[in-house]
């Protein structure tokens, strides 16, 4: 092979993220929705979730303090615009069903207001997420150490209260099986959390090699982007689904 050749990597990891957000979490919501498997779809569900966690950390693991390797701004934007058709596929289903339904939500199901605070959270996170950022540009490794555990808290206050969320609303009797409203709930604010629980190890993952001087500008502005498509993602969902 030539010096200049291009060489292709590949890895299990980045397999079971692609695997588990292209293939896995549309086959759970499909079972559900479509065949009214509930038990399948919660399995499939879960499994979908620590595919992501487990490939998606091993991807991080391998890559981040690298200075040659791993993300890029460009490969992040194409990695987003693939969940970017997921998700409309999965927001497009939600809209048909519940324009074809005569009652909407399903009887039984609770009236679930707009998460104002939560909202918010996400918003907050990406302003200070962005700002750590910058701080990194200017060698700030400090200012960029408290920039990302400030949003690792507020991005943990948030999946707290969305957890929260799920104890209230089973308690009453609205479950994941409870009717296609359910099953839509709990699917996309499930993939939601899975995404924050995956940028929060993202984010701590870049911490020891900033202190090392190892991390890459490349993979700081990658890592954003990322930060800033989870928050979007939730504003998206969560103001869909609480309408």
């Amino acid at each position: 092979m030539g010096k200049g050749a291009r060489v292709w990597h590949s890895d299990p990891w980045r397999l079971l993220v692609i695997a588990g957000a292209g293939l896995v979490l549309p086959s759970a919501l499909l079972l559900q929705l479509v065949f009214e498997r509930s038990l399948l779809s919660i399995i499939a569900t879960g499994l979908a979730v620590v595919m992501l966690l487990i490939g998606g950390i091993g991807w991080l693991g391998s890559v981040v303090g690298q200075k040659r390797k791993g993300w890029t701004p460009a490969a992040m934007v194409a990695f987003i615009s693939t969940e970017v058709i997921i998700v409309i596929g999965l927001l497009m289903s939600y809209w048909i069903i519940r324009l074809q339904a005569d009652l909407w939500p399903p009887a039984g199901s609770p009236n679930i207001p707009v998460p104002y605070l939560a909202l918010f959270l996400l918003a907050l996170a990406s302003v200070i997420g962005g700002q750590g950022q910058r701080l990194n540009a200017r060698e700030n490794v400090w200012g960029f150490a408290n920039a990302i555990l400030v949003t690792v808290v507020i991005w943990i206050a948030f999946a707290t209260m969305v957890v929260f969320r799920w104890v209230e609303l089973s308690s009453t009797g609205f479950t994941f099986g409870s009717n296609a409203y359910g099953a839509i709930y709990y699917s996309m604010t499930g993939i939601h959390f899975a995404h924050v629980l995956f940028g929060v190890a993202i984010l701590l993952l870049a911490l020891p090699a900033a202190f090392k001087g190892q991390l890459s500008a490349s993979y700081t502005r990658s890592m954003t982007l990322y930060l800033h498509y989870i928050n979007a993602l939730g504003l998206l969902l969560l103001s869909q689904l609480s309408i």
